[in-house]
């Protein structure tokens, strides 16, 4: 096992080395902040960094064929980028047919010791693909934005721009004691009811916004059944429109099947196992499975009632999924009515030992 510390003054004692450190050795700590190895690939957007009018290191669409990559830092594998001015990239021209898709990335040029916003253009096809990033000992690169290239384009607009950064891990301010889903209304009674169907399960987005420790999933019951119920909150670490991107890590839930009596009108608990997780503040995927029983919980129909809840997809699979460490959201999963559904995730602070 090899064990290593720092900084340290410049003698060689223990785990020090001659000062002054090297550049290699400041962005693996750096590196070691934000994260290392294939789930956290060392890349993110600084919040914060960005002009009046942009976010930080946004891609917009400038007139004709120009993208302006705004005000903003970023850190690259464990270095630093920064611009305090537009930079221009320029989209070439497509006479081949097809369509492309083109990628602008913030490339590491280690021979060069630069990093620069760089304009990777895509393969024209009938069903053109997103151009791979390079991530080697010469050259890292890590996704802005991805463009739809029209076959002829005279202009690029800004709805054939896709954002692709990511923004660096943070750590938001103080806790809070429950989290509801994106399509959840909390103020209106769940009068009518939906039946997750033995064997079937949904998901749908969830917005963390404190530091939080998970211990149950709760639910509102529409009718008396004794479900065996599976769930998992899941984050997605990549976002470079490649096919990775599709998958999605456990953050944590319950890891065994869970009985729970669910009586019309009352809430029902379903415990994280093995125990309580903690979870950082961010965007997630509420993934829920019914088995044994159908499990029928409370439901605030969209259609009947005000509450528009039209622009939050809820995803449905029918094919038996398992919810396990990862979790691949495309394959056999589809969108579904867009009901408001009573789910809360319930937790606590640190030191208190009860749940809120």
């Amino acid at each position: 096992m090899t064990q290593a510390s720092s900084p340290w003054d410049g003698i060689l004692l223990g785990d020090a080395t001659a000062a002054p450190y090297s550049a290699n050795e400041w962005a693996h700590f750096w590196a070691l902040r934000h994260g290392v190895g294939a789930t956290f690939p060392n890349y993110g957007i600084l919040p914060g960094t960005g002009g009046a009018t942009y976010p930080p290191l946004f891609v917009n669409a400038a007139g004709s064929a120009n993208l302006n990559v705004n005000v903003g830092a970023a850190l690259v594998n464990g270095k630093i980028y920064e611009t305090d001015a537009a930079v221009g990239l320029v989209v070439g021209a497509n006479a081949s047919g097809n369509p492309r898709i083109d990628l602008a990335v913030l490339r590491i040029d280690y021979t060069a010791q630069t990093i620069r916003p760089v304009l990777k253009q895509g393969t024209p096809a009938a069903s053109p693909t997103v151009p791979a990033l390079t991530q080697s000992a010469s050259i890292w690169e890590i996704p802005l934005a991805q463009i739809a290239v029209a076959n002829g384009f005279s202009s690029i607009a800004s709805t054939d721009i896709t954002d692709r950064r990511r923004m660096a891990n943070t750590t938001g301010a103080g806790w809070q004691p429950f989290a509801y889903p994106l399509n959840v209304n909390p103020i209106d009674p769940y009068t009518t009811g939906f039946i997750l169907t033995n064997g079937f399960a949904m998901a749908m987005p969830i917005v963390i916004t404190g530091n939080m420790l998970v211990e149950r999933l709760m639910t509102i019951g529409r009718g008396a059944n004794s479900p065996v119920v599976t769930w998992g909150l899941y984050a997605q670490d990549t976002n470079d429109g490649q096919t990775g991107e599709k998958t999605l890590r456990r953050v944590g839930g319950s890891e065994t099947s869970s009985t729970t009596s669910v009586t019309n009108g009352n809430p029902a608990f379903f415990p994280a196992t093995p125990g309580p997780f903690p979870v950082a503040p961010g965007a997630y995927w509420l993934a829920v499975k019914a088995s044994g029983a159908n499990l029928t919980l409370g439901v605030f129909n969209a259609a009947a009632n005000s509450f528009n809840s039209g622009a939050h997809n809820v995803l449905f699979n029918t094919s038996g999924v398992t919810l396990g460490q990862t979790l691949d959201l495309v394959t056999n999963w589809s969108s579904f009515t867009p009901d408001s559904y009573a789910f809360r995730l319930d937790g606590r602070v640190f030191g208190q030992s009860a749940a809120l």
